[in-house]
């Protein structure tokens, strides 16, 4: 590719780019755009590519564009990741268990067997019943 098709190119993308932050400065900032970012959103929010780019990121209605709070945003997958590391730690107790009870029943007798079976069935039953 010549020097000027990739100098083309490259325009567009940088072009696309300020755009597209144009678009979404209000709603990660809380601020007024500056005054390039208001020349580019200016240039193309009524155009059929600064419309579908709104519409996508979901900044089509400039007066309903809250700003996103970072900490908010932290603290959302904090609890996202605590409760995905405790479902699996859960998860993982419950085979070790499971394993351990599978692999310990051929030695048990069998009042330890039935003492396990009413375990397991009095638990699942009550389970039931909430």
């Amino acid at each position: 590719m010549s020097l000027i098709g990739k100098f083309f190119i490259s325009s567009l993308i940088s072009f696309f780019l300020l755009m597209v932050i144009s678009f979404v400065w209000p709603k990660f900032t809380g601020q007024p755009r500056p005054y390039i970012l208001e020349s580019v959103y200016a240039l193309t929010k009524d155009t059929n590519i600064g419309r579908q780019t709104a519409s996508v990121l979901g900044v089509s209605d400039e007066r309903s564009v809250t700003p996103i709070h970072p900490e908010e945003i932290v603290s959302s997958m904090k609890e996202w990741v605590v409760k995905t590391v405790s479902d699996k730690a859960q998860n993982i107790f419950q085979e070790a268990a499971i394993e351990q009870i599978r692999s310990g029943y051929g030695k048990m007798s069998d009042a330890e067997k039935i003492l396990l079976y009413e375990a397991i069935c009095a638990s699942s039953s009550s389970d039931t019943q909430d």
